[in-house]
């Protein structure tokens, strides 16, 4: 780097210092593209590396069949559209007939229906809105976890009011970490707690429930509850053999088909498929974020435009002298862009900042893990170098192209 171009950075850097709140002000819509980037990128591939470590701890023998339509592509069978990420909200084509067609299917290990219900917990240490999950008996074989402490449903059990809970939920309800025989209120019914799942280091097959702080009821409890109304979410199934998951794929939605008079408003899920599935929603929503936040981005190029322009109008007969004493237009040029690409980068670095505290809360008050990368930080920093060389341009050619002679008469 020559003597003339590090002068220049630092000039840049001593401009920024001397006038912090301008600078700041003028690079706030990058740092807020910047942080609105970074985030949902962390965010994406957080969520990625929770659904790989879903497959990796569940299998690759693990079935989900959910309600709605997913439309595949013909050409590499990759998945495409998807009608409802998340059906908890909407009204179900499931039915219990579907599950129990799904547990009699020649090659299912294991299997599961899932229905979610609302309502409170009422414990001694008070009230409590959790995620409350009505399961098979078989749950914790088709998704591979095992209990920590007590034992998952007993199918010949008369007590029918038994659940089990997450782990950090334990100590939550009722201070508690091994709480086994202790009891809360649910729909006007009294449960015993009967087992604590082990930590789950992701939801297993849900981006949106956190196990670890749910609740897992009978199945059949849940349907008399709600006096059979509770939705199912899902249906889960565990192939006998990672190698016969494509037959037993066809042959779970061969039976249903006929059980829903050949209409097919279900979707039978490989694991590999429903990676692909979450990837490309995730990756939709990536596009469509960075679309918004990109109008921030070029709010922040505006503003640094402005603000070298104003500079040079400031620094004209500064101009003027440097020309008069032999610095080429091509050397004043640079100067503006040195200006404007460290001021840019300068709001690049505070938003990186701002992101690494929003993934922070994000990460300590729900469920996902955003992560940083260098390939993100690297983006980062090079769509703020990009903004303060295309928005620097143009005041830098107008401050290249100033006459010295009328810069020298500048008042």
């Amino acid at each position: 780097m020559s003597i003339s171009y590090r002068d220049d950075i630092y000039l840049a850097i001593r401009t920024i210092r001397f006038a912090k709140m301008r600078s700041l002000l003028t690079v706030l819509g990058i740092i807020i593209g910047i942080v609105s980037v970074v985030t949902i990128v962390s965010i994406s591939k957080g969520i990625e590396k929770q659904v790989s470590n879903q497959i990796n701890s569940a299998g690759k023998a693990v079935i989900q069949i959910k309600p709605g339509v997913i439309e595949k592509k013909n050409s590499s069978d990759i998945l495409g559209n998807l009608n409802s990420l998340s059906n908890i909200n909407t009204v179900s084509s499931l039915t219990q007939s579907d599950i129990k067609s799904v547990q009699s299917t020649p090659g299912v290990e294991a299997s599961s229906g899932i229905n979610i219900i609302s309502g409170q917990l009422s414990t001694t240490n008070g009230n409590f809105s959790e995620v409350v999950m009505g399961t098979g008996y078989q749950f914790p074989t088709v998704i591979n976890h095992q209990l920590e402490y007590g034992e998952y449903f007993d199918p010949y059990s008369d007590d029918i009011y038994q659940a089990v809970i997450g782990k950090n939920l334990a100590d939550k309800l009722f201070g508690n970490k091994v709480p086994l025989g202790q009891s809360f209120d649910f729909h006007g019914q009294t449960f015993i707690v009967r087992g604590i799942f082990k930590q789950f280091d992701s939801a297993p097959l849900s981006t949106s429930a956190d196990f670890n702080n749910a609740v897992f009821i009978p199945y059949q409890t849940a349907e008399n509850l709600t006096n059979n109304t509770a939705p199912i979410y899902e249906i889960l199934a565990k192939a006998s053999s990672v190698n016969n998951v494509d037959e037993v794929v066809n042959s779970i939605n061969k039976n249903l088909l006929k059980l829903h008079g050949g209409q097919q408003d279900f979707t039978v899920l490989k694991q590999s498929e429903s990676m692909a599935l979450t990837t490309s929603v995730l990756n939709s929503l990536t596009y469509l974020i960075s679309i918004v936040a990109s109008i921030a981005l070029v709010v922040g190029g505006v503003g640094i435009m402005n603000i070298t322009l104003v500079s040079i109008s400031e620094r004209t007969k500064e101009i003027g002298i440097r020309k008069a004493i032999g610095a080429t237009n091509t050397q004043i040029l640079m100067q503006f862009l040195i200006e404007s690409s460290v001021l840019s980068i300068f709001g690049g670095i505070l938003g990186v900042i701002v992101s690494f505290i929003v993934d922070y809360i994000i990460g300590a008050t729900t469920s996902l893990s955003p992560i940083i990368d260098l390939p993100t930080l690297g983006l980062a920093f090079m769509i703020s170098l990009l903004i303060g060389v295309l928005f620097g341009s143009i005041p830098a050619f107008k401050a290249a192209r100033k006459d010295p002679i009328l810069a020298l008469r500048y008042e």
